[in-house]
């Protein structure tokens, strides 16, 4: 259980929602029968239409608000369920690929592809289930216990008996059947092996006319597994007749005792009508009780199953991304230091030298920021800074090129020079300047260069005030990430940032959209920053995506921007928090 409950911890908040509004329902739910023996007891004898149709629509709203909880409830835990489901199977998966051959054969292919399958369904079955059910069972045994004592010790004293034997019923056969199912599991691994190898060697077994011997070592393991399965079956469904009869002795006990009891004038009819009923709620709370603890059976023996292959050791050191996907077309690397967090730049160094590649350092955001201890744009061979309007340092158009190696700068001052010599010639090193190579007017104007300038006579002022409304957004939505609704940006330890942005996460793409619509509702511009550059025309035309898209399109999908700029106040942080969380409430 330790590992399911490791990868619903970030989901905390909405299991928390869940079980509370599945816990409001199911005490909805316990008021029904009340209000009937009121209104039979209470309502009936005094003969007002006006009282019973009223009486009648208290119980129609509790019956719709009951309704409308558990569907709430039901969606929430099922969101839980798939979304967690998802990181586990993509964790087993992604492990299974970095496996080595010892450990797959220690394993078995049949047996990864049932943990992949049946194993994760059984997990997500309970994850699900433990939300709703498990907070519903508990409360209508309880419950229906605890107000039936309210109502007639006598009668539910008949409860009181019968509750412990059903309960008893139900822990002794769980325990009973965990280690069948673990042994079930076992048998389908094996099926599943039979047929992978008939599968794949069938030209062999026909070749040596071995099909009768595998259809007996095929009929065997089937019958096998059938014969534990069937076997862990009837141990399980043992407390459904059990319950049955329990409850049916129950209920033949509490008609023949209220009716001497209504007789002899010591309890009202409505009180047997609300005892029958909670009797078949106490019973309904037992056999939930019964599927739960089924459901944690198989999941558990999963679970396990599930954890020995994402807990296994790495004996295989794998090769980073980054460096796999050099060719030998490959001249350079660009790390993009996005939202002016710093990308690891020892790991892709070394890449760079072991492959003699250039290093472009993509730092158009990343100006003031720093990667262990050294300033972004001066590790690579080449930083780019952008003065855009949008970045934290604007001169409307305009950036800078840090040069590590003199010998690249003169290349650099004839491309910005429209390809001439012309730097040359004004620091006197020749006497006409002439067109030398390629190259284009980068220069920026006078204006433009004093209105940056300005700019960076107080850029340490500058950060500090980015850098303080940075973290008064992380802290006002910090208890929104903690309750599992949102995912703040995050800084890894060496890494100092500048306050470039401040975004979060939403969900998905649906809620991100929803979410920018209510802050523009509220006069808050709130965008989404980029497209995915391998799914754009160009990107497409002139590049190509290696590995898998496992996390740039997803991420960039529930991404969106918050507000910052210099002069952004406080209390202008502290508004928008305010609606991102009336949003999420």
């Amino acid at each position: 259980m330790r590992f399911i409950f490791s990868y619903l911890k970030k989901y905390r908040g909405m299991i928390a929602a869940a079980m509370t509004i599945k816990s409001i329902a199911a005490l909805g739910e316990l008021m029904l029968p009340y209000v009937l023996e009121h209104m039979v007891d209470d309502v009936v004898p005094r003969q007002s239409r006006a009282l019973i149709f009223g009486w009648g629509a208290v119980m129609i709203a509790l019956a719709v608000f009951v309704r409308q909880t558990n569907v709430k409830a039901n969606r929430t835990s099922t969101k839980v369920a798939k979304e967690s489901i998802y990181e586990i199977r993509r964790d087993l998966f992604w492990k299974s690929l970095g496996l080595s051959g010892n450990q797959v054969d220690e394993f078995g292919l049949p047996s990864l592809n049932s943990r992949m399958t049946s194993d994760s369904y059984n997990v997500q079955n309970f994850i699900r289930s433990f939300q709703a059910m498990g907070v519903r069972a508990p409360i209508l045994l309880i419950g229906g216990i605890a107000i039936t004592l309210t109502m007639d010790v006598g009668l539910a004293s008949v409860l009181c008996i019968l509750a412990p034997i059903m309960i008893g019923l139900v822990v002794f056969v769980s325990w009973k059947g965990i280690p069948l199912y673990e042994k079930v599991q076992q048998c389908v691994d094996d099926i599943v092996r039979i047929m992978r190898e008939n599968i794949t060697g069938i030209r062999v077994v026909k070749a040596l006319s071995k099909e009768d011997y595998e259809m007996r070592r095929f009929g065997e393991a089937n019958e096998q597994m059938a014969g534990k399965d069937i076997r862990a079956g009837i141990v399980m469904a043992l407390p459904g007749p059990l319950m049955t009869f329990v409850l049916n002795v129950g209920l033949t006990i509490v008609v023949v005792v209220g009716a001497v009891r209504v007789n002899g004038g010591l309890t009202r009819p409505g009180v047997i009508l609300a005892f029958l009923t909670y009797f078949n709620m106490i019973s309904m709370g037992v056999m939930g009780l019964n599927r739960v603890f089924m459901m944690m059976s198989k999941a558990n023996a999963s679970a396990a199953r599930i954890a020995a292959v994402v807990h296994a050791e790495d004996e295989l050191t794998p090769l980073p991304e980054a460096e796999a996907a050099v060719t030998e077309r490959t001249r350079a690397i660009v790390p993009v230091h996005y939202a002016g967090v710093a990308c690891e730049m020892d790991t892709i160094m070394e890449i760079a030298d072991r492959h003699r590649l250039a290093v472009i350092e993509d730092a158009a955001q990343g100006i003031m920021s720093t990667y262990k201890g050294r300033a972004l744009g001066t590790i690579g061979n080449f930083g780019c800074f952008s003065f855009h309007e949008t970045k934290n340092y604007s001169m409307g158009e305009g950036g800078a090129l840090l040069i590590r190696d003199e010998k690249d700068v003169e290349e650099a001052e004839i491309i910005r020079e429209k390809g001439t010599n012309r730097s040359k010639y004004y620091r006197g090193q020749i006497d006409k300047y002439t067109w030398i190579n390629y190259g284009s007017s980068y220069l920026p104007s006078d204006m433009n260069a004093a209105y940056l300038y300005a700019q960076l006579e107080i850029a340490e002022e500058i950060n500090d005030a980015r850098l303080a409304a940075w973290n008064r957004y992380y802290e006002n939505l910090r208890p929104l990430a903690e309750s599992g609704k949102i995912e703040l940006p995050v800084v890894p330890e060496g890494c100092v940032h500048n306050g470039h942005m401040f975004y979060i996460k939403a969900a998905d793409l649906g809620e991100r959209t929803e979410l920018i619509d209510y802050l523009k509702k509220n006069d808050i511009h709130s965008v989404f920053h980029y497209i995915p550059l391998h799914t754009a025309p160009a990107g497409l035309k002139f590049g190509r995506f290696h590995g898998e898209d496992r996390y740039t399109t997803r991420e960039s999908e529930r991404l969106a921007r918050l507000p910052m700029y210099y002069g952004l106040t406080g209390e202008q942080v502290d508004y928008i928090c305010d609606t991102v969380k009336k949003f999420y409430a």
